[in-house]
């Protein structure tokens, strides 16, 4: 409240009228891609009486949902923290053929990504095979040939939502709609792409002796992409699958590509990986510095003696 609209509140007091309280609206937050850093959180009030409806239920799960992941960005922030291993998988039918194991993802938004079953992806088509059935592929071009179109590719992956549960509408009495079925969940869901360049993502480069002295250190921003390389691939141009039967020993065949001269792709898992660290790698990180400290200490004082 401005100081005139507290001399009119006080002149009002002293003249027996209620005072009037102004409340001024905030001005609409320009929040980007859904990030809510800009904007002060909401979250439902309850009260004794009150009419609920969907969009009441919905904000309540996009408060929390937003602290999460506020709490993921700015405390861990984002990277692959356990598995996601990228091998190849070749078959006689599709040589280009990878596998990406189980692991645990936070992105740059802050969503979790947890990959619980391990998932089969043809680089040639994106063609995806999973027991997970919220685990999906992102369209490759227009395919017209069973060879990948680009000799190196990033891939990635990212957070998406699956609509699971569908149950039946009640009825709203002579209303034009006419939807019978709607679903009743969200469950998290998680999508394989092949990028032609790295996730454009925030990189933060700390400096060493800044860190130990202590300073003021910028906020991590909030980023619309919502993914994370999970191996760098090249292709070979050259390489000419085995005119193999489709009956041939999926072991031989892999222990076949195995080997440099025959392998057409090269998975480098760590190139262009982001890795985040766990507390509890951290503390054993910690440990073994401290560890080695002392034995070097150690070391020099029996040279000393």
């Amino acid at each position: 409240m401005s100081s005139s609209e507290h001399v009119a509140a006080h002149s009002a007091a002293v003249a027996g009228v209620a005072p009037q309280t102004v409340i001024r609206k905030a001005k609409p937050c320009e929040c980007g891609c859904g990030c809510d850093d800009g904007c002060g959180l909401e979250r439902v009030r309850f009260f004794p009486r009150q009419l609920l409806g969907a969009d009441d239920m919905n904000a309540e799960q996009h408060y929390f949902r937003e602290k999460l992941r506020r709490h993921n960005r700015f405390l861990h922030g984002w990277g692959v923290v356990c598995g996601c291993e990228v091998k190849p998988a070749p078959t006689a039918e599709r040589p280009y053929q990878v596998l990406i194991c189980p692991g645990y993802v936070v992105t740059p938004r802050g969503d979790e990504i947890m990959i619980g079953c391990p998932a089969l992806f043809d680089l040639a088509t994106c063609l995806v095979s999973s027991d997970d059935p919220c685990a999906f592929s992102r369209p490759c071009p227009p395919v017209t040939t069973t060879l990948p179109q680009r000799e190196k590719l990033y891939l990635s992956v990212c957070y998406k939502e699956c609509d699971v549960r569908p149950v039946r509408v009640a009825p709203v009495g002579c209303s034009c709609d006419d939807v019978a079925c709607d679903y009743s969940r969200i469950r998290d869901a998680y999508e394989f792409a092949c990028l032609d360049s790295p996730c454009r993502t925030p990189t933060t480069e700390w400096d060493c002796g800044e860190l130990c002295r202590g300073g003021i250190f910028p906020c991590p921003e909030c980023w619309c992409d919502d993914c994370v390389v999970l191996a760098t691939i090249r292709i070979r141009r050259d390489h000419e699958p085995l005119p193999l039967p489709p009956s041939v020993d999926v072991r031989a065949l892999s222990a076949h590509y195995t080997v440099a001269k025959n392998a057409p792709l090269q998975i480098d898992n760590l190139a262009d990986r982001k890795l985040l660290y766990s507390t509890e790698m951290l503390q054993q990180l910690e440990w073994c510095m401290c560890r080695r400290g002392r034995q070097v200490a150690e070391a020099d004082t029996n040279d000393d003696g």
